[in-house]
């Protein structure tokens, strides 16, 4: 019960981070730094990484769980 709310709650938010994250690199400028482009592409890429895992099967750690959400509501 606890690791499929645990999945649920990783799932949302990365789907939250991604899409989120995607909009944001297509929002930027030619004139974006270097370091912010590269964040989002990374922050996109481990949300993306995270969705594949949990659907694999893999129940995430509780400090994944936590740095998840802690990202999507920054980004919210």
């Amino acid at each position: 019960m606890i690791d499929s709310a645990m999945q649920i709650t990783v799932i949302i938010s990365s789907l939250i981070v991604a899409l989120l994250s995607k909009g944001a690199i297509n929002r930027m400028s030619p004139g974006t730094a270097f370091f912010p482009r590269v964040a989002f592409v990374v922050l996109t890429t481990g949300a993306v990484a995270s969705l594949y895992s949990v659907y694999s099967g893999d129940v995430p750690s509780a400090s994944t769980l936590l740095t998840t959400v802690g990202l999507a509501l920054l980004l919210i």
